[in-house]
């Protein structure tokens, strides 16, 4: 799991009060409101702009809304003191679709997983060397440790950041598309370690999960918003966000919807029927 063998992370709650942001006049979130209660597992699904990223940014504290109030923990992040937001950005751990790094450093995978400890963490280098061997063991990439990071496959690199979440052991996990680039048997692993964590036994950590892909929300995530056009077009229980009709209408497309094994799975199904000529 993501926590640490006999530590319990503080869960973060989360808020977004009537948040708007826009950029120039692209609009990429509109007067969007959401809570999520400590330890939840949520599950953000939408197509490609949607907005997905633009939220989970505003719930790292790392982007400011053009209006409305973000929170975390109970507090309104903008309005707390640059010292307290640098406090509550290291009880979350953030797994983009890519992590941008200068190619030009030399750094190894050792030295990136260490990159994501908080400040208090890295004064105690024994306690780095821990946690980075225990997240590379979990995350199967032990013996990348001294490979360079640049010169590992965009798969590779995906690996690279979920062990530097598990290091980090948060209170709060955000993951952008965190498949992006992974084989089918990373994926697989991957919505296994979630469905873990989705587990009603594990508890410490809350967990928003963005995706495009239904199959891969794990069991566990059964709450899940539909994000479309920067609004919420559902909020609910995943039985009742993963029908035909729900899903057809925030892809825009016809879709048929299978179960199995515990999944759910989208298939396309051709284009809405008002696209379709007669």
């Amino acid at each position: 799991m993501i926590t640490g063998e006999g530590e319990r992370a503080q869960p973060l709650g989360l808020g977004a009060e009537g948040v708007t942001v826009a950029v120039g006049r692209a609009m990429l979130l509109s007067e969007l409101s959401l809570q999520v209660a400590p330890g939840e597992r949520v599950a953000l699904l939408g197509p490609n702009g949607a907005g997905k990223s633009t939220l989970l940014a505003l719930f790292n504290a790392m982007l400011r809304p053009s209006t409305g109030r973000v929170m975390l923990d109970g507090e309104d992040v903008w309005s707390a003191g640059a010292a307290r937001r640098a406090a509550l950005r290291d009880r979350i751990a953030t797994v983009f679709q890519r992590l941008e790094h200068n190619p030009l450093v030399p750094a190894t995978v050792a030295d990136v997983v260490g990159m994501a400890m908080p400040a208090a963490v890295r004064r105690n280098q024994a306690e780095v060397r821990e946690r980075i061997d225990d997240a590379l063991e979990r995350m199967g990439i032990a013996a990348f440790a001294r490979r360079p990071y640049r010169g590992l496959s965009g798969g590779e690199q995906q690996k690279v950041q979920l062990a530097m979440a598990v290091a980090r052991r948060p209170g709060l996990i955000l993951l952008d598309e965190p498949a992006t680039g992974l084989d089918l048997d990373w994926q697989e692993r991957l919505v296994a370690m979630l469905e873990e964590l989705g587990s009603a036994a594990v508890a410490g950590v809350t967990i928003m999960l963005a995706t495009h892909v239904v199959h891969q929300v794990p069991a566990g995530f059964d709450r899940v918003v539909l994000l479309k056009c920067g609004r919420v077009l559902f909020d609910g229980r995943a039985s009742e966000a993963f029908t035909a009709e729900r899903l057809g209408e925030l892809y825009g497309c016809r879709v048929e919807v299978e179960r199995r094994h515990g999944r759910t799975y989208c298939l396309g199904a051709g284009p809405a029927r008002s696209e379709v000529a007669p």
